[in-house]
Formats: structure tokens, sequence, C-alpha cells
């Protein structure tokens, strides 16, 4: 934008040769002028200091700064301008934004991967130093241990192969047949002693804890039957030998054969008495609380049947006494309470007793089975329908009455009928 220099700068313009009268003819860039402007009051002023370089304002300054300060913010054009200072950003103003940081992003990761690179390249030479080692150090390799164990596999298999190539037998040195037969004339000289054939077979029979002349069953062979050539020569030589002992006859009557082998180790324990008196004062506190069980069973029958009794003689006084029918249902209540509670009792102790007696003939047991049944029209009765039923069955409870099952009041109860 180009404007006419202000008539108040034709004095200051002078020494360019711009007079006023020309003053259309001319004309300047505003931030030219500006910076020019500038650039005169910098030279101007240096080496100067300022008139109030390191002084403070007084007390009195301070007070007419801050009146003017609030005479200022009461202005409507000053608060307007102060709530519009941080307007938002216009969409092409975001877009510088975001591309400005998006740069500076990427020349900060360019920089870190230089970085790394450089690490990498620097730990690469440390470990290749290290593995080559210094003057007079040991070369190593990064693979060792796979490089070892490699090696340590094919010896393995190595010794594997000299193993199988090496013949089987006797590690002894060969023997010729000369000795031999000297070996089996002496074996038969021995064997032809009977005092040494005595001896031998003794000696064999009470080691295996078998008597002399006990032959030994033959081992079944797992392989349907078929039998090596070496299993074949070792059954042949013990039936020799069986042979043999059957024709030596020996007197065996004072010897005892024990089996050294399979004969388990005997052991006492010390505390076998004390065990044994604990196991029976057990047994004893067990029976006393049987007994004591079965006396307070025999009690609590006594009293139901006693309470059965004073329920029998309340039915005639229930038909007029409200009070004295609910009464009877209370008492009867209470009595099929008791016999379900005995009835389980009786029946935990039949459990316990199984093992020792027959199960069908307890549970045939006639008592049992008086206690453990009870009727079921002697159940709590929840209404007034139910209370009403009740008292029609203790009226006509002489005649023979069956129990069906009816809906009442929205639950299935028992119901007699005649």
């Amino acid at each position: 934008m180009v404007v006419k220099l202000p008539s108040e700068d034709n004095a200051g313009n002078s020494d360019f040769g711009v007079d006023s009268g020309c003053s259309g003819d001319h004309s300047f860039d505003v931030d030219d002028m500006e910076r020019l402007r500038r650039r005169k009051i910098s030279e101007a002023n240096k080496g100067k200091v300022p008139w109030n370089k390191g002084r403070k304002h007084s007390a009195e300054t301070i007070r007419r700064i801050r009146e003017r300060t609030k005479i200022a913010m009461q202005d409507p054009k000053v608060k307007m301008k102060l709530t519009n200072l941080g307007h938002p950003q216009s969409e092409e103003t975001r877009v510088k934004i975001g591309i400005g940081i998006r740069q500076g992003w990427q020349r900060r990761r360019r920089r870190f991967q230089v970085q790394e690179k450089c690490f990498f390249e620097w730990q690469n030479i440390i470990a290749e130093s290290s593995r080559i080692g210094c003057v007079g150090e040991q070369e190593v390799q990064w693979n060792s241990y796979e490089i070892l164990k490699e090696q340590l596999n094919q010896e393995w298999l190595k010794s594997i192969e000299k193993r199988k190539t090496r013949p089987k037998g006797s590690r002894r040195a060969p023997k010729s047949l000369e000795q031999r037969r000297k070996i089996s004339l002496a074996i038969a000289a021995k064997w032809a002693d009977q005092g040494y054939r005595e001896r031998v077979c003794l000696a064999l029979a009470r080691y295996h804890g078998k008597s002399i002349g006990a032959l030994t069953k033959p081992r079944k062979n797992s392989s349907g039957g078929i039998q090596s050539q070496g299993e074949g020569r070792k059954t042949k030589k013990a039936m020799k030998l069986t042979e043999k002992v059957d024709n030596v006859t020996t007197e065996t009557k004072g010897v005892t054969f024990r089996n050294t082998k399979n004969t388990p180790l005997s052991y006492t324990d010390l505390l076998s008495d004390f065990k044994l008196a604990f196991i029976k004062q057990i047994k004893v506190k067990r029976e006393a609380m049987e007994n004591q069980k079965k006396h307070a069973l025999a009690r609590a029958k006594l009293l139901i049947t006693e309470a059965e009794k004073a329920a029998d003689a309340l039915e005639l006084f229930a038909e007029k006494s409200p009070s004295a029918f609910a009464a009877l249902m209370e008492a009867r209540k209470m009595v099929a309470e008791a016999k379900r509670t005995i009835g389980s009792v009786d029946i935990r102790e039949l459990n316990t007793q199984a093992n020792g007696h027959d199960a069908e003939n307890l549970l045939s047991n006639e008592n049992l089975y008086e206690f453990s049944s009870f009727d079921n029209s002697l159940r709590e009765p929840e209404n007034a329908g139910q209370i009403a039923d009740a008292v029609n069955d203790l009226r006509f409870k002489a005649a023979p009455a069956k129990n069906t099952k009816k809906w009442v009041q929205g639950k299935l109860v028992e119901v007699q009928e005649d």
C-alpha cells in the first residue's frame, strides 16, 4: 500500500530531496519509512542512558496509574478489545500451524534415527573388538554354545557306532581248545566228588529257599512260545542239573530253608499296649453313650404315648371350645414332630448297624415303622377353611374315610371324604 508523506515529516525528509510541493508525485512504502524512522531514532539514542533506568515509580505515581486504569476499564470499547483478545484461529492458520508442527516432529524423528544408528554401530564395533580381543587374548565366537552342543552330539553318535561294531562276548582273552578241555575235565572231576556235589546242592537249596528235587515251573515266553538259542541252552543245562540232583540221595530232615530274598523285616510297635488301652477306653465311652441314647429314646417314646392319650381325651372338648381345639391341634403338631425326630434317629442307628446285621430284617421292624410313620391329617391348619375341615373330621372320625387331594384357596391339600 502506498500513501502520501505527511506534512509534518517534510522537514525530516528534506535530506532525501523531497519537497512538500512534490509530495503527490513521490511516495514511499510505509514499512520502509517506518524502518527508516526507527533506524534514525536508534542511531540518535545510541550511547545514551534512559532517564528512568534503575528507578521505581513513587507511591503517588502508582496510585494515579491505578485510578486511570480503573477509569479506562470502565470504557466498553476497552472491555470489548480485551475480551476479543484471544480469537479463534481460521482454517488457513490452523493448516499452517499443523504443517509447522509436523515438520518439527519429522526433524526430531530424523535426529533420533541418526542417533540410534550411531549407537548401534558403536555397539557393534565394541562387541566385535571384545570378541576378537587384544593382543595375546583368545578369540571367541558368538554361537559358541551351539558349536559345543553340536560337537558333543557328534561325539555321542560316534561312541554309539563304536559300541555297535564292538563284538559281543566276554572281555577276557580268548581261550584255546586245550585250555577249554582242561577246564572241563577239572569241573567234571569236582562234580564226581560226592561231598562236593552235596555241599553245592545244599547251598543252592538254602539260597533259593527250596527243597532238593523240587522242580520249578518253566517260564512262559511272551512272544508266542518261541525261545532263542541262549534260552534253550539254559533250560537244557537246568534239566541236566536237576537230573543229577535227583540221582543224589541226601538227608534234609534237620535242615530248615529260609528265603533270604523275599522275607519281610520283623517290626514291633513299642506303643502297642498304649494304643490298645486307648482303643478300649474309646469303646467303653461309646457303649456308655449308646446306652444313654437308648434310655433317652425309650423315655421320649413313653412321653409321646402319654401325649397321645391326653390328646385323645381333649377331643371331647375340642368340638365345643375353640381354645381347646387350638390346644389339640398344637398337641397333635408337637406329637407328629416328635415322631418324625425319633424316626430319623432310628434310621441313623440302622445305617450305622447295617455292616453287622441284615438290612432287610432291620427295615421290617414293626416298632420303627410305628414311630416313623405319622398321619398327614395332623398338619397345622393355615386358614379358616382347613379348621372347619378338621372339626368335621373330628366329628365323623368313627366313620370310614379316604384321603383325596383338592385345591383349596390356591393350595393343594388333603381332604377326607366319606
